[in-house]
């Protein structure tokens, strides 16, 4: 609620404009990355915690994602229950890495086809899904096959940046809205520029600031569970969000997984 409803304004500003410039992108396009990151991470530790209270350990299902460093680790740190279930019950009984190289590129691509047929039935879904696919069958050729690696820092960057553009198809209205948002990267127009500059608030720069510090800096989430001690700082700081989220209620927030 204080996290991801906050980014939601900003992101769906995006993708009702007629036509953005390409710093309306940047800016909205990772609001909604950074939105349904939060969403996702608060829905996962919910589960978990509304399950403790039922003595029920439920698996950890998000593990600070968008700090990895290939397409394969990001997969195994977002959605992970999911990630688990098609691979036993898809991947593995077509036949896994166990019938050469090329059927396994194959399997991969077509698992991650029915992944984005499972978010969403339709054709945005389907090729977001299948471009993953596709992006973890060149990682595996990259790192296995050609046995070729790059530094950290830019294996970050190239994961992050894919990760994120990606993610603009699943929130466009159809493929040509989402081809026109990614044409507009390519809009510097000083007009809109000047435009963006004006209507683009200090209160939203120290938000995006605040997201890109808890996402790139902070540790996982399941990390305070497991260090998580009974002391007085805890109680206010839990407090203090308590009463903050329930004075938050009045607000709009809608349930963006619905569209998955």
């Amino acid at each position: 609620m204080l996290l991801a409803d906050s980014f939601a304004p900003i992101g769906n500003a995006l993708f009702v404009m007629a036509s953005p410039g390409c710093m309306d992108v940047i800016t909205g396009s990772l609001a909604y990355a950074f939105q349904i990151y939060f969403d996702f991470s608060g829905y996962s530790d919910m589960a978990i915690g509304i399950g403790l209270m039922f003595n029920i350990m439920l698996p950890v299902n998000f593990l600070s994602p968008y700090k990895s460093l290939n397409i394969q680790e990001f997969w195994r740190t977002w959605h992970i229950t999911l990630g688990r279930f098609l691979v036993n019950f898809i991947y593995f009984p077509m036949g896994g890495n166990r019938k050469g190289k090329l059927r396994t590129y194959f399997n991969l691509i077509f698992t991650f086809f029915i992944s984005g047929l499972w978010h969403g039935a339709n054709w945005l879904f389907v090729f977001w899904g299948t471009l993953n696919g596709v992006a973890v069958a060149i990682h595996r050729l990259w790192s296995k096959d050609l046995n070729m690696k790059m530094p950290k820092w830019a294996a970050f960057i190239v994961t992050f940046l894919f990760v994120w553009l990606s993610q603009i198809f699943v929130k466009c209205r159809d493929m040509g809205h989402a081809f026109d948002v990614f044409a507009a990267l390519g809009d510097f127009s000083p007009e809109k520029y000047a435009l963006f500059a004006e209507e683009f608030s200090s209160s939203e720069i120290t938000l995006f600031i605040i997201g890109i510090w808890i996402i790139f800096f902070m540790p996982a989430t399941d990390f305070f569970r497991r260090t998580f001690k009974p002391a007085l700082w805890n109680l206010l700081l839990s407090l203090t969000l308590i009463v903050w989220s329930i004075l938050s209620f009045n607000k709009i927030s809608p349930f963006i997984y619905f569209n998955f």
